[in-house]
């Protein structure tokens, strides 16, 4: 009955949401992960890293990262485009695509260390600019 009573005083609304993310910064990786479309796992921790940072610092930004083989599909809704370094070589091409989205190649050492710090301070001032 404790419990009924506890379920019982709930109310329906959902102010424990968070508000819809009003930029969006997606990673894209190289496609030969065969388990997600997420990219790879570096890719993933990073993305998670970066979300974690952005979070603590009540940005209003998410971080989604995908498959290079989802850009067509995904990229269109992003505010700015980080590519990882393996896909560095189709920033040209990515960059016609999506001519106002800017795209930007993450360096070999901010990817191998997971500099989010780096990365978010980079997007930031490039998202409000």
């Amino acid at each position: 009955m404790k419990g009924q009573n506890n379920m019982n005083l709930q109310s329906n609304k959902r102010e424990d949401l968070e508000p819809e993310p009003k930029d969006i910064i997606m990673i894209f990786d190289s496609p030969v992960n065969f388990i997600s479309d997420e990219g790879l796992m570096q890719t993933m921790f990073l993305a998670n890293k970066m979300n974690n940072l952005l979070k603590k610092a009540n940005q209003n930004i998410i971080v989604k990262s995908y498959s290079v083989n989802l850009l067509e599909k995904k990229a269109a809704d992003a505010k700015l485009i980080y590519l990882t370094p393996i896909c560095g070589y189709s920033q040209t091409d990515i960059e016609l695509k999506f001519p106002q989205t800017p795209v930007i190649v993450i360096s070999k050492k901010d990817y191998g260390i997971l500099n989010a710090e780096k990365l978010i301070a980079e997007s930031t001032s490039l998202l409000t600019t």
